[in-house]
């Protein structure tokens, strides 16, 4: 397979990173702690804690939860980047990415403000149910649980090595400079490479369900139907399948001939058919095992 042209990244995608910060709720009794250490004869702190929710809300909860689905719909439109919280966005899904984070975090500043006027009770509650068992503890004030809340979202373009042969380092030797630009594009070529394995390892992942599924769907030895799916097993095929041509960041010839199989021969599949035909599950199973053999070469040389 011929090595693909990488293109300029910065044409390419966007670097996002979602940064959500709650205050913690779960407080350490430490005396009440001590006395189940000395009652269990355990020595060790971290085996035998009596810990307090002292801010339990379903407000804070519901904050939580939008949290965790602004940060599935971020990785679902990414990709890996470094192994830091930065995920690599391509630049046609952008736009809807900033959208929909904005649209989450909105969400999210509701929730965690209603908590906040919710401050008096929760202050009430703690001091009347909690005041033994949290000796020694303080209840924060609106400002301190403020000042633990953060929602930001930041993006910036990624380097492009291509233009560190214009880049000169004054006052140190040729050598130096050479190794540097040397180690920033190992260093660059690495995040590529891990952004393209991620993609292989996602398209592996929705292919062995749809496998892993259709061993555990057909009918018992009295005829009784056994196992089941949902609808999604297909449409993520389709959701990230929808996503891959922007997802191919080096043009590699062979994750568009997997995209273009996964096209015709998942994604049309309606899944209330699927369950009744016995035919199409074999099918399908021998279609995405052939896929998943050859998504499972990507990126390998011959």
């Amino acid at each position: 397979m011929n090595e693909p042209k990488l293109p300029q990244t910065s044409d390419l995608i966007t670097l996002v990173t979602l940064t959500v910060k709650m205050p913690g709720s779960i407080k350490v009794h430490k005396e009440a702690s001590e006395e189940l250490r000395a009652q269990k004869g355990v020595k060790k702190k971290s085996r035998a804690k009596v810990t307090v929710d002292i801010l339990a809300s379903d407000d804070l909860d519901d904050a939580n939860k939008v949290k965790q689905l602004a940060r599935n719909f971020l990785y679902k439109k990414s990709l890996a980047y470094d192994e830091r919280n930065v995920r690599a966005v391509p630049n046609v899904l952008l736009d809807d990415v900033l959208k929909g984070l904005d649209e989450y975090g909105r969400t999210v500043d509701v929730h965690f403000h209603t908590f906040l006027q919710s401050h008096p009770f929760l202050k009430e509650r703690f001091e009347n149910e909690a005041a033994l068992l949290a000796s020694g503890i303080e209840f924060p004030s609106v400002e301190e649980l403020e000042s633990k809340y953060m929602w930001n979202v930041d993006h910036d373009v990624p380097p492009d090595v291509s233009k560190l042969e214009n880049i000169s380092l004054a006052g140190v030797p040729s050598s130096v400079e050479s190794d540097f630009r040397e180690r920033v594009k190992a260093s660059h070529g690495r995040k590529i490479a891990r952004a393209q394995g991620h993609v292989t390892k996602r398209v592996m992942t929705v292919l062995t369900e749809v496998v892993d599924h259709m061993d555990k769907f057909g009918r018992d030895a009295e005829g009784k139907l056994v196992g089941g799916f949902k609808d999604s097993l297909i449409g993520n095929v389709r959701e990230l399948t929808g996503n891959l041509r922007a997802f191919n960041i080096t043009n590699d010839p062979e994750l568009e001939e997997v995209r273009k199989l996964l096209v015709s021969k998942v994604c049309k599949i309606d899944p209330g058919t699927l369950r009744e035909s016995e035919p199409l599950r074999k099918a399908l199973k021998q279609d995405a095992k052939s896929i998943l053999a050859r998504a499972g070469r990507l990126g390998k040389s011959d």
